[in-house]
Formats: C-alpha cells, structure tokens, sequence
C-alpha cells in the first residue's frame, strides 16, 4: 500500500482519487472545495479509512513565501 497525493483531486481528478482509494493506497487529497471533497468521501464512503482530506484555502497558497 502506497501513499499518494493528489492536488486538485476533486475536480477533473476524482476519478484518480477514487481510483487510489478503491486500491487501498492511503489517499491525501488537497482540495479548496469543501463540498467537492464531501462527494468525493460520500462516494468513497467504503474506502474512507484511506482518504485524508486536506481542505486549503487560496488564501494559504498568497501567504506563502517565495524563496
């Protein structure tokens, strides 16, 4: 079992998302629509000890540093 990350996983990759999950990978999803990732877990529901939703808000992505 392997662990992966999908940015943007629940719009035009949720399917990859599910996909990971029906294969038992452990799943970290970073999404900033809260009512896209509750379908996602809603359909997934049997799967949802190996999803981890990561809920992130743009905000969060303007305060972060440039190196």
């Amino acid at each position: 079992m392997g662990h992966v990350l999908v940015v943007g996983g629940t719009g035009m990759l949720a399917d990859v998302s599910k996909w990971h999950a029906k294969s038992y990978h452990k799943v970290s999803i970073l999404a900033r629509d809260k009512l896209k990732m509750q379908k996602i877990e809603r359909e997934s529901s049997f799967y949802s000890p190996v999803l981890k939703p990561r809920y992130v808000s743009i905000k969060t992505f303007m305060n972060v540093r440039r190196f």
